[in-house]
């Protein structure tokens, strides 16, 4: 009968690493759903996951055929928002709630927009204007909702709001351009359809909210 050493050696038995959960925030989900329920089926289909550089993408096929238009300074001021808000959604999916799907929605409904409004620089510039301002806000966001005050619901709902603010924007440019069957308007019927108080509208709530 064979016999094993006494110096043999064991390897100690080991468990399963767990595997980290994703972030979440109760509070901030709930907002989140709330806005995203706002967004019809057709909404839905056309914007489309995407990335920061799908929308980059779009913007640099614009530099090729604008010359320096104004449309083209328009894609530029909209182009300098792009970092801030891809800065911006990584603080919150490391430190408040991760859900890249929800980046992915909101980054589909700005290419689909700006796909869109091809040439139009009045409705481009009205998109810059709003994102601008979400931009100049998103320090104040990422200081004080993300580090500070993750567990208040009136932060988390402010919080919630900005990606609130983009989505509204891209839907009431997308409501001008587009009829209910999915199909595209003409210039002359669509431009009937801007109401510029509208973007004012998102614009005050957002400053409303920073007070």
């Amino acid at each position: 009968m064979s016999s094993h050493s006494s110096d043999q050696l064991h390897t100690p038995a080991t468990s399963p690493s767990t595997p980290t959960q994703p972030l979440s925030n109760p509070i901030f989900d709930r907002a989140i759903q709330d806005h995203l329920k706002l967004l019809d089926d057709s909404e839905r289909r056309d914007f489309i996951a995407s990335t920061p550089d799908d929308v980059r993408n779009v913007a640099a096929g614009y530099h090729a055929g604008h010359g320096q238009s104004r449309f083209l300074l328009c894609v530029q001021r909209v182009s300098r928002v792009i970092a801030p808000l891809e800065q911006f959604f990584s603080a919150v999916d490391n430190g408040v709630s991760s859900n890249p799907v929800l980046a992915g929605i909101v980054w589909g409904a700005l290419r689909f927009v700006m796909q869109a409004i091809r040439g139009v620089s009045a409705h481009l510039g009205k998109i810059g204007n709003v994102l601008e301002e979400i931009a100049e806000a998103l320090p104040h966001y990422q200081d004080y909702a993300v580090i500070l005050f993750s567990n208040s619901q009136r932060v988390m709902e402010g919080l919630a709001g900005v990606y609130g603010d983009i989505l509204l924007t891209c839907t009431t440019i997308r409501r001008i351009y587009m009829r209910a069957q999915g199909k595209r308007r003409t210039f002359s019927v669509a431009i009937r359809f801007l109401n510029p108080s509208s973007f004012d509208d998102i614009v005050s709530r957002l400053r409303q909210r920073l007070m």
